[in-house]
């Protein structure tokens, strides 16, 4: 009798916004179940997004994944380990910041984010 093939290792990137989560607010049981599954035979799941670590909220992060890349692509990392962390330079953001001021804020009044950005 021979042994079943051994199950051939895959890696699956999951974007957050529209994929995740799909309202915006909340993550489906089943992606968790899902993810969690993958994770237990042997996958790699991680988190491909143009959000900012700052901006994951604990209950994703919680779900529990191999790694992620974000920052759109400017800082990778996989387990505890920062694999990539492409930052600005200050010429960079100087020169944004003065884009910004030329041409974002021409008013004194302050423009406050969305609610449904800070869920």
């Amino acid at each position: 009798m021979t042994s079943p093939a051994p199950v051939r290792r895959r890696a699956v990137f999951l974007d957050v916004d529209g994929t995740l989560m799909q309202d915006g607010h909340h993550i489906p049981p089943s992606a968790i179940d899902a993810i969690r599954t993958a994770r237990a035979r042997g996958h790699l799941v991680l988190l491909s997004t143009g959000r900012g670590m700052a901006e994951l909220r604990g209950d994703i992060m919680d779900i529990g994944f191999d790694g992620a890349v974000t920052n759109g692509g400017a800082y990778a990392s996989t387990g505890d380990e920062i694999v990539m962390a492409r930052m600005l330079s200050a010429d960079d953001v100087a020169h944004r910041l003065r884009a910004a001021r030329a041409h974002l804020t021409r008013s004194p009044r302050i423009h406050p984010a969305p609610r449904e950005w800070n869920t």
